[in-house]
């Protein structure tokens, strides 16, 4: 509302200081929503900080154990490795139950019924 030449200078004056109050009002509003808009930018900024830091040491926690446990991976390899001992136990008392099974039979007598 701009003050015109054709009123008096008493309505000028009341027209100036209505725009004044008006533009005060506009300004401590505008004003507020600014400071609210950058509390809540602060405000989510130190969160992201804190989710950050919290992301963080979980993905190095995470970096940690899968280290540890490629370190102790059970490969292919160990699986032939343990396959290998296996078949030499096996061997090995197959090997003592023929010595044992030739042993007894030359020790045993035959029945007088029976012929070897």
């Amino acid at each position: 509302m701009q003050p015109s030449a054709e009123h008096s200078p008493a309505e000028q004056q009341a027209a100036t200081l209505n725009l004044v109050r008006f533009e005060r009002h506009f300004q401590t509003v505008a004003l507020s929503l600014i400071t609210a808009g950058l509390v809540w930018g602060g405000t989510m900024l130190q969160t992201s900080s804190v989710q950050i830091a919290t992301l963080t040491e979980k993905v190095t926690s995470l970096e940690a154990r899968l280290a540890y446990e490629r370190e102790n991976l059970y490969t292919a390899k160990d699986a032939d490795k343990d396959f290998q001992l296996r078949d030499q136990v096996v061997i090995n008392l197959a090997s003592r139950v023929l010595v044992l099974e030739d042993l007894c039979r030359s020790q045993l007598r035959p029945l007088p019924n029976e012929r070897r």
